[in-house]
């Protein structure tokens, strides 16, 4: 009933009744029975689908334990509760046990199913993205790999599981500096996005703004300049504020290397219109720190606009959010003259409970 109402995306539903089903097994069987770590994997899962990752992670664990004090391995419930637990502890921040039991999976399905079976495909794809973010990005390649040719192999037409690894597969070769590569593999990736999410959707987006990254590392501005609209333009439609102002930032940027003063500050006004944010406050001295290199009068006045108007941004902040100011802004700061200012955001950290050391540590100039 549990696993239904799940599939039905009723979660809280099938949170309960399977917390009713556990409770019952345990009465009936003990702690130690097949059973029970079935309802605890499957208990573990629903806590995942609605994001409580830490008891999603113990009643995981818990359901392995059993399986390997009964010696019930090899088994597909056992693998795909490994790989479910790899899930929860990536999206934990736990990359070296995520990949530990991914790793435990993908080897376990192989034996199950073989080396051409869809859950294969997927342990290669999410293993893929945990390897990525401990930076080892050519053994996320190599893997990516394997999980697209084994998803072509199984999907004739376009499907959800190619079109997301094309995109990773690109973003992975943009990472190794493969930028031909990156840039075919991404305009397949995008294509074969909106046919299977439709044009409007956050996951077009993203494969638009992995693109135009690739272009603009081209050299090739004009058409990083139109993706970057076209993934702007999905963004405002779907009313993320966050990322509308890191684009509009983005954008500015890139208009100011192709030439384009007047469009860019036409961008950073909108930018400014908003809520402040301290990613739009880095942003807008990133772009200060750009026309100052310049070295031109124009751009210097420009510079100094900018890093005034980022100052009055920081200023409506609290201290904890100013923590969340990368380093390298403090120092753009102090290079462009605007070293009171900076003095005064360290001071703000410094007499509230937001203190970092390490911040200190970096900021330091």
């Amino acid at each position: 009933m549990a696993h239904v109402l799940r599939m039905e995306g009723k979660l809280p539903e099938a949170e309960i009744k399977q917390r009713e089903t556990l409770q019952v097994q345990r009465k009936v069987f003990g702690n130690k029975h097949k059973e029970v770590a079935t309802s605890l994997a499957r208990l573990g899962i629903i806590l995942h689908d609605r994001g409580q990752l830490a008891e999603a992670e113990t009643n995981l664990w818990q359901a392995l334990g059993i399986w390997r004090e009964l010696q019930t391995k090899d088994r597909p419930e056992f693998a795909d509760t490994l790989h479910v637990l790899g899930c929860v502890l990536r999206e934990e921040g736990k990359g070296a046990e995520a990949e530990m039991n991914l790793t435990e999976a993908l080897a376990m399905r192989r034996r199950l199913y073989g080396n051409e079976h869809a859950d294969v495909g997927s342990s290669l794809f999410i293993l893929g993205e945990v390897l990525d973010r401990q930076g080892k990005v050519a053994e996320a390649l190599t893997v990516c790999r394997e999980a697209l040719a084994i998803h072509r192999k199984l999907h004739t037409n376009d499907s959800i599981e190619v079109a997301d690894e094309l995109n990773n597969l690109g973003f992975y070769f943009s990472q190794r500096d493969q930028l031909a590569e990156a840039e075919t593999t991404l305009r397949e990736a995008v294509t074969m996005r909106k046919k299977v999410y439709g044009v409007m959707h956050a996951e077009v987006g993203r494969s638009l703004n992995n693109l135009a990254n690739v272009l603009r590392t081209e050299g090739k501005l004009a058409e990083a300049e139109t993706t970057l609209r076209e993934d702007l333009a999905v963004v405002q439609r779907l009313g993320d504020e966050k990322i509308v102002m890191a684009l509009l930032v983005d954008l500015a940027s890139l208009l100011n290397r192709e030439g384009k003063p007047a469009e860019a500050e036409s961008c950073l006004k909108q930018v400014l219109m908003r809520e402040p944010h301290v990613g739009v406050a880095s942003g807008l001295i990133s772009q200060a720190t750009f026309l100052r290199n310049e070295r031109q009068r124009d751009c210097v006045e420009r510079s100094d606009h900018l890093l005034r108007c980022a100052s009055e941004i920081l200023r409506k902040l609290p201290p904890q959010d100013l923590v969340e100011l990368p380093p390298w802004a403090l120092r753009g700061f102090v290079g462009g003259g605007f070293k009171q200012q900076a003095t005064n955001i360290c001071w703000e950290v410094l007499n509230s409970s937001a203190t970092n050391a390490m911040w200190f540590n970096d900021v330091a100039w």
